[in-house]
């Protein structure tokens, strides 16, 4: 069955392409005339506008990871213009969301100049939480709770190993109170207290 389907649609397309050929011929008798090939000079090009809208369960962020899919007017157009001298072109896609491109093309018989703009987004997440607290105002200020501060400070330990034998020891064996410098003039000094 899949065979004869395929032979099918082979001879209709042979079919339909020997008439196709066979109306651009001219009757006999009749010599072919010559037609001019000119440029055109005026402006060609398309313009789309449309609308979308976008329904998403789940994990909004990575449906939209490396473009911006919000609702609303999706506008899309590429002119151009080309003479026996000169071409150009100029073209933009999905104008004024965050994953749009614009474009333009001249060229001429010396010189050939491309332009692009072309925007990628990459989302993580809308919806992450972050354990700092921002104020805004002439200037942003973040800082963390007093509770996390503390936790953050009686864990933290800063050293620099120079050789991978201190590296082994350090991790192994962490000193109770250090006072390391990492580069020049670069100095933390840190407590760790034993918990029970």
């Amino acid at each position: 069955m899949r065979t004869r389907m395929i032979a099918a649609t082979a001879a209709l397309l042979l079919a339909s392409a020997s008439v196709a050929l066979a109306q651009g011929q001219p009757a006999q008798g009749q010599a072919a005339q010559p037609t001019a090939t000119t440029a055109p000079s005026g402006w060609t090009g398309t313009f789309d506008v449309g609308f979308r809208g976008n329904s998403i369960d789940g994990d909004e962020a990575r449906f939209e990871r490396y473009r911006d899919m919000r609702n609303g007017a999706n506008v899309n157009f590429q002119f151009g213009r080309q003479t026996d001298r000169w071409a150009l072109e100029v073209g933009a896609r999905n104008v004024g969301y965050r994953d749009g491109s614009y474009f333009a093309t001249y060229r001429n018989n010396r010189l050939k100049v491309n332009l692009l703009f072309d925007q990628l987004p990459l989302n993580y997440g809308y919806y992450t939480r972050t354990p700092w607290m921002i104020a805004e105002g002439e200037t942003v200020t973040m800082t963390l709770p007093d509770d996390l501060q503390a936790r953050a400070q009686a864990n933290y330990q800063l050293e620099c190993p120079a050789t991978r034998r201190r590296l082994r020891t350090a991790r192994s064996t962490p000193p109770p109170r250090t006072r390391s410098t990492c580069g020049r003039g670069a100095t933390r000094s840190a407590s760790a207290s034993p918990t029970s």
